[in-house]
């Protein structure tokens, strides 16, 4: 049974039999069986060595007869999925002008491809997927025990501040998410802030 290793591979094992000569083992009485009994030995105590101080290697693969053992992969497997959209929408479902409003704001993300939050284009402080200013509302969520730098806690903040002052903290989107006011739901002019 011989160990491959990615990492350690090869020229470990050359060296480890380089260093094991039947030389050094005449002491024993012994040929080319106590050497490949002890350069295994010494191959498996120097792989043990370098994975302990280097992690295991990534890909180990052991051959018998000169055949590779199928490697066991783990699959996880989602059952129907949820969008973050959906998730919005339905998060928002009492209001669902906060679901047209993040569609406007952020296009439905709260982190980049790259996993930093969503900033504004034009103002930097309004962060993630509802567009929260920090510089106006971080101390207020704060209080509230609400993290608006986390996709729950930014819509949890984002209902909260609806329910208190209506549209108006969006007013400036408005453009956007005007024009599906009719579509989605009634709100009072006072909730708009006119």
């Amino acid at each position: 049974m011989v160990v491959k290793a990615k990492r350690v591979g090869k020229p470990i094992l050359r060296k480890v039999k380089r260093l094991a000569t039947k030389d050094s083992i005449k002491d024993f009485g012994a040929g080319g069986n106590v050497l490949d009994l002890m350069t295994i030995e010494l191959a498996t105590s120097l792989i043990f060595l370098v994975s302990n101080i280097y992690g295991p290697a990534t890909n180990l693969n052991v051959v018998t007869d000169n055949k590779l053992e199928p490697e066991i992969k783990k699959e996880i497997s989602i059952q129907n999925p949820i969008s973050l959209e959906d998730h919005v929408k339905e998060y928002f479902k009492e209001a669902p002008v906060l679901a047209e409003i993040a569609k406007c704001e952020s296009t439905y993300r709260h982190f980049k491809k790259d996993g930093t939050i969503v900033r504004g284009k034009i103002n930097p402080a309004d962060v993630g997927l509802m567009q929260i200013n920090e510089k106006y509302h971080v101390e207020q969520a704060k209080k509230l025990g609400f993290d608006i730098y986390t996709l729950e806690g930014n819509m949890a903040y984002a209902k909260w501040l609806y329910e208190k002052e209506g549209v108006k903290p969006w007013k400036s989107s408005s453009k956007c998410w005007d024009d599906e006011l009719d579509k989605v739901a009634y709100i009072p002019s006072e909730k708009i802030g006119n």
